[in-house]
């Protein structure tokens, strides 16, 4: 009985030590959205070190404009604020720098910058900019093409999926992932199972690249030179856009990589805009819920808190009860409940309700 009543003691002495870190740990999650890479720099100044820190400031003001276009509307982009001195130093976590060169008071390099997410929220917030911090889970794009006599995936030429690779991975909220086409691939999954949507071969392409589903996009291009048109067909198959189909078409001329690529870019440009909308955080609405996490033991509450872990939508969240089987979070959170349940699909996360219990249940669905 007392060993009982001492473990019991120390696990909830433990879980409530947990819960405080949970509660009060900085956003720690998608950090690929706050890092820019690959900046290139030339500055030249009185001398070296001017030329140096000149070159710095400007490669963290071009990071913070990159970042916040990833994150707001095209039509709001005008209207993003231009941030300098102690302000934008504040924003920077940190940067790394390479291929240095300077002298004669000129500096050339090339420098990655990472911002802190909550500070460039908070700009876009006090600046009233709608945006979004959801990230899409990633989909497996597999590009078909049809040239009427045949249908090609893997085989050579495809311009189709030459295209959607020069677009991947899209730097964006919508994570789109081109599959290697490597041996592996030609194995798991063939044309005709794209074009079918093959739920076991979509499951088993989805799992080899971490994707939770699969977008096929099959297009059918006609003209020449002067004039050329493509019709492009999007299924997805698993993910969010489960079942979701859509059928689009352009027109162009000129080179066919160049116009095959621009199409993409426009794809990609429409599905990152309409999940913006989806995903946007409107501060105007703030709602609470109660919900239970099961947990088995410290483990399977470490998980779930590393994926409630920096979620833009949640303000906050305070523990008000904790067993060792489950815990009842009040989460208060910003946009609807649907929108909730969209951004915690994204990190492995299911919000139910069951007419079973009194609260909606908060569990976890894969990695």
């Amino acid at each position: 009985m007392i060993d009982n009543m001492i473990h019991g003691r120390f696990f909830r002495n433990a879980l409530a030590a947990l819960v405080f870190v949970t509660l009060f740990h900085g956003p720690a999650a998608a950090q690929d959205l706050f890092e820019v890479t690959g900046l290139e720099v030339d500055e030249s100044a009185r001398d070296d070190v001017q030329a140096k820190l000149g070159a710095i400031a400007d490669a963290q003001r071009r990071a913070l404009q990159i970042v916040m276009r990833r994150l707001v509307q095209p039509e709001d982009i005008d209207r993003l604020p231009n941030i300098t001195g102690a302000t934008l130093d504040n924003m920077v976590r940190d940067y790394d720098i390479s291929d240095e060169r300077l002298g004669g008071g000129r500096y050339l390099a090339t420098i990655s910058i990472r911002l802190w997410p909550e500070r460039v929220s908070g700009v876009l917030k006090e600046a009233q900019i709608p945006f979004a911090m959801t990230r899409s889970r990633p989909v497996v794009v597999l590009p078909v093409i049809d040239t009427g006599s045949a249908r090609r995936l893997w085989d050579d030429p495809n311009p189709w999926r030459l295209a959607w690779a020069g677009h991947t991975p899209y730097p964006g909220l919508f994570s789109v992932v081109m599959p290697a086409g490597d041996l592996s691939d030609v194995a798991t999954v063939n044309v005709n199972q794209a074009i079918s949507g093959d739920p076991d071969a979509m499951l088993a392409i989805g799992e080899k690249y971490q994707a939770t589903g699969a977008m096929i996009a099959i297009a059918s291009i006609s003209g020449n030179r002067a004039s050329r048109a493509v019709k492009v067909s999007l299924e997805f198959v698993g993910g969010s856009h489960d079942g979701t189909t859509m059928e689009r078409r352009y027109k162009g001329s000129g080179d066919l990589t160049a116009f095959l690529g621009q199409v993409v870019g426009e794809i990609l440009d429409g599905l990152e805009r309409e999940w913006k909308e989806e995903n946007i955080l409107d501060f105007s609405l703030v709602e609470r819920v109660s919900v239970l996490v099961p947990i088995e033991g410290l483990s399977g509450w470490r998980d779930v808190r590393e994926r409630l872990d920096g979620m833009s939508r949640i303000q906050s969240s305070s523990m008000a009860r904790m067993s060792q089987e489950e815990i009842e979070l009040d989460i208060v959170y910003v946009g609807s409940t649907d929108q909730l349940r969209t951004a915690l699909a994204q990190r492995g996360l299911e919000l139910v309700f069951s007419p079973d219990h009194p609260l909606w249940l908060l569990r976890r669905t894969g990695n």
